[in-house]
């Protein structure tokens, strides 16, 4: 769980804020865990912090935060994680002034990591 919560903080801040994204934080929520044996998928919340500025918009640094679910599919025996998707539903507005358009279509589609 934790590697892909880390793995998914990383493309976070390399999509939004790739020069400039610093402090990067994330946590997951045990409260809303929910598990799907039948699709070998574990569902959690993850929320994503870290500062970042936009120079050419003359944005300055600021703590940027996104929330939504971390999906993680395992292999058949339950032990192993082999992707994870993250869909995200909460963002703040320091988050928005820093990134471009073109990031939320790639954010809107869901983030992907695999682990194989």
């Amino acid at each position: 769980m934790n590697n892909a919560g880390s793995e998914i903080a990383g493309k976070v801040v390399y999509l939004i804020a790739p020069i400039s994204g610093r402090n990067i934080h994330y946590g997951m929520s045990s409260k809303d865990l929910e598990f799907d044996d039948n699709k070998h998928k574990l569902t959690i919340s993850l929320i994503v912090s870290f500062e970042a500025r936009d120079w050419w918009r003359d944005v300055p640094y600021g703590e940027c935060q996104i929330s939504g679910n971390l999906e993680i599919y395992f292999d058949q025996s339950n032990t192993y994680a082999k992707k994870a998707y993250f869909y995200w539903k909460k963002r703040n507005n320091h988050i928005v002034r820093v990134s471009k358009s073109k990031d939320w279509k790639q954010l809107d589609n869901g983030l992907y990591v695999s682990f194989q």
